[in-house]
Parts: structure tokens; sequence; C-alpha cells
């Protein structure tokens, strides 16, 4: 063990010495800063000078006409050969956040006629090169490539759809929604194909979950464009959840006939029934039995030969839950006038 302690001292030793040798080689480190200078100085030299390569640059198309969809896949990068300063070429490589050069529509199609509802564009690659080479400092455009560009426009139409959310929660116990979820607006213009909007049911919201919610909530919320090819006029909505705590309301509502011959009468027993549902604190006092319509259809009863039947429910107020009818059978009795 010791040995090998020693052996290992030994070898530290002597790379000590060796490094301390070379520091103390004092021609060697001139030659070593000299070379390094002048290494600096060339790559400094090779900079300046002006290099023809190829490079990608983002591109952005804009200004579509407004009777116009583009159907077809822009594409998001050119590739273009060009000639410019070493320096430049590496800057622009090296800089992620590059900003798009802008190709305008309304430039591409000036003298062309579109008229059509489909049609195809094809544009020289040539034809875009002094637009692109204007937005890039300091480079020359030799060539875009491919050398030609090609979309397929499509006519555009408009259409309103419904909002529909794309929400789910869970209330906490004891907590109803008051009414409804209000979306403000409930419609907003889709623009594109017609093809596409012929099977466009609405436009959903972005998604939004909440556990045990107890309380009344507003929201901003983004709509989801289902397709490239579909503008919207609108892009955000109001999303109102009203939340409260409800209680238990029983009322006595009296039974009604309908669909009953001019012949008969029809008494049921009992004469009411009991309506018991949930509602909000807030409406606890508005709820009154003019809201509610209960009845007995004779149709029912001249459809089979029935000992009770079952009372429905024909109007009841939009701001309660859960309702329920008490007794669910009543006798009847049917009398010739």
């Amino acid at each position: 063990m010791n040995e090998q302690k020693e052996k290992d001292q030994g070898t530290k030793g002597t790379w000590l010495i060796k490094l301390y040798n070379i520091k103390l080689d004092k021609p060697l480190l001139v030659f070593l800063v000299f070379f390094g200078i002048a290494t600096f100085l060339w790559f400094l030299a090779a900079l300046e000078k002006d290099y023809t390569t190829t490079i990608e640059h983002p591109v952005l198309f804009t200004d579509l006409p407004e009777d116009k969809v583009v159907v077809s896949e822009l594409p998001s990068k050119l590739k273009l050969e060009v000639e410019a300063a070493g320096l430049t070429l590496l800057r622009h490589n090296w800089d992620i956040s590059k900003n798009p050069v802008e190709i305008k529509f309304s430039q591409l199609l000036r003298g062309k006629k579109n008229n059509q509802e489909n049609f195809k564009l094809s544009i020289p690659s040539s034809q875009i090169k002094s637009r692109i080479a204007n937005q890039l400092d300091n480079i020359a455009v030799i060539e875009v490539l491919p050398d030609s560009l090609h979309f397929l426009l499509s006519g555009s139409d408009r259409r309103k759809v419904p909002v529909i959310s794309n929400i789910s929660f869970v209330l906490e116990k004891q907590f109803m929604i008051r009414d409804k979820i209000e979306i403000s607006p409930d419609s907003v213009v889709v623009i594109g194909p017609s093809v596409m909007l012929d099977t466009l049911s609405g436009i959903y919201t972005s998604s939004l979950r909440f556990r045990k919610l107890n309380h009344s909530l507003t929201r901003n919320l983004n709509l989801e464009i289902p397709n490239d090819q579909l503008r919207i006029e609108t892009t955000k909505v109001i999303v109102d959840i009203p939340v409260e705590q409800f209680t238990e309301k029983k009322l006595t509502i009296p039974v009604d006939p309908i669909n009953l011959p001019d012949s008969l009468n029809l008494k049921t027993f009992p004469a009411s029934v009991e309506a018991i549902f949930r509602v909000v604190i807030s409406a606890f006092d508005n709820i009154q039995p003019e809201g509610f319509k209960i009845v007995v259809d004779y149709f029912d009863i001249e459809a089979g030969n029935i000992l009770k039947i079952k009372p429905k429910v024909l109007m009841a107020p939009s701001l309660i839950e859960n309702l329920r009818i008490e007794p669910e059978l009543v006798d009847y009795l049917l009398e010739q006038k």
C-alpha cells in the first residue's frame, strides 16, 4: 500500500517538473503568444471576406384579400443563396430571433385575375428576390430556392356560429349554478372556405377546469381555431359562471287535466301534489306556485287501462334543480258531464 502511494507521489512529481520546465521555456511561451495573435488576426481577416452560401430565413405572408383564403400550406422559411461578409453570415446564423421577411399577397396578386372560386397562384422566385433582399441588412440575395412558389387559393365565406364552452367543474356540496353559464358574445363570425364552414358546428373556448367550486367567477377565454385556414373576427369571450349556495323548498301545486274531451270531467286524488326542489338562496322567495304547471294527460288514460296516472311537469322556473313530485302517481275519476 505504501509502495503504491509512493509511486503515485512520484508520478505527480514528474508532471510538476515537466510543467515547471514548460513555464521556464520562454521561447516556447513567446511562440504560443504570437501564434495565438496571428490566428486571431487571420480569423478577423477571414470574417471580412465575402462568401457565397445558402441560408434559411423565416418568411411571413400577409395582406391576403378578405374574399380569399390560402388552402395550401404556407412555407415558414425560404432557402436563400446569398453573398455577404463572413461576420454578417455568422451573425445571421447565430441570431435565433430573426425578423421574418414579409411578402404581401396584394403585391403577388397585382395584375392577376382572381375572380374564380378556386385558383392556383404560381410566383417565380425571381419576382420576390428584390423584396426579400431589401429586408436583409448587408446580405445580397443571389437566388431564392425553390425557383417558384405555388399557392392554392379559395373563395372566402362568412358564417356566424355559436361559441361552445370547454369548461368542466365540480361544485362543492350545497352549491349550484344559478340560472345558466353565460358566454359573451355567444356567437362569432368565422371566415374561411365554404366547404369548411358547412361542417362547422361551433367554435370552442380554451379549456377551463375547476374542483370544489363554491363561488361565482368570470374569465376571459381564448377561442380555439380548429383549422389554420379559418379566421374569426372575435378571438376572446367572457365566460360567467354564477355559483350560489342552495336550499330545498317545497310547494303545493294543483294538478290540471289536459286533452280532456268536452263530455268528461276528470278529478285526481289528491287534487294537488308537492313539488320539492333545490333553489339558490337569493331566489328562494321568488319561486311561487304560479311558476309551475303540473298536469295529467287524458291520452295516457285512453292509451291503456290504468288505475293510477303520473303527473307531468309542463312548466317550472329556470332557477331550480332536482325537481321531484310527490306522490309520483295519483288516483283519478272520470265522470260524464
